[in-house]
């Protein structure tokens, strides 16, 4: 992802990645004082809290969640999200151009 998500070297490609950030990733939610609620995928309730945090409505925007687990997937895809499962980059872009999202 750290590639794809570079806009100098694919400009069209890290475009779609603007909620993402791998220096400030969101894939956890964690407090020390209580680690037994600690939030992360693929409890649905992540996908929600990142919805909510990110200002994000599903009614008006969609969501596109790619991770190369199954059971993470499974749950974005049941908070409301688009998912696709991560298997090699050929497959993602043609996943990506069926949800009419063109990649070079």
């Amino acid at each position: 992802f750290r590639h794809m998500n570079d806009p100098k070297k694919y400009p069209k490609f890290a475009s779609i990645f603007k909620n993402f950030n791998l220096e400030n990733p969101q894939t956890v939610t964690f407090d020390p004082m209580h680690p037994e609620q600690t939030l992360k995928k693929p409890d649905i309730r992540f996908f929600h809290q990142f919805l909510s945090k990110n200002n994000i409505d599903l009614q008006t925007t969609k969501v596109v969640f790619i991770d190369d687990n199954a059971k993470n997937v499974c749950a974005a895809c049941k908070a409301g999200m688009i998912g696709i499962q991560f298997i090699h980059p050929h497959q993602l872009k043609a996943d990506l151009k069926k949800l009419g999202i063109k990649v070079e």
